[in-house]
């Protein structure tokens, strides 16, 4: 859960407060899928967009992160198909 909390934040200021508050918003309703795919976004986002030169804690938030919205989501293929292209461009 720490690591999401990395993942959330980002790496300025801004991106913190605002993760912060993705982070809430999706605690308060797990079941609001727009509080999801925001999260999701922002997981992508760190670091510039992830990649093979991304920091092992920012893969292992973003996978994080990835995994809880699937679990929740499992019927969202598209979503499969990005976390699929996530780890073939960071292999």
């Amino acid at each position: 859960q720490q690591l999401n909390e990395q993942v959330v934040r980002g790496n300025g200021a801004k991106e913190r407060n605002g993760g912060s508050k993705l982070k809430l918003r999706q605690l308060a309703d797990p079941h609001e899928f727009e509080h999801w795919e925001k999260l999701v976004r922002a997981a992508e986002a760190q670091e510039g967009g992830l990649g093979r030169n991304s920091s092992p804690q920012a893969i292992a938030a973003t996978r994080d992160t990835y995994d809880r919205f699937l679990a929740r989501f499992p019927l969202f293929f598209g979503y499969w198909k990005k976390y699929a292209d996530l780890e073939f461009s960071i292999a």
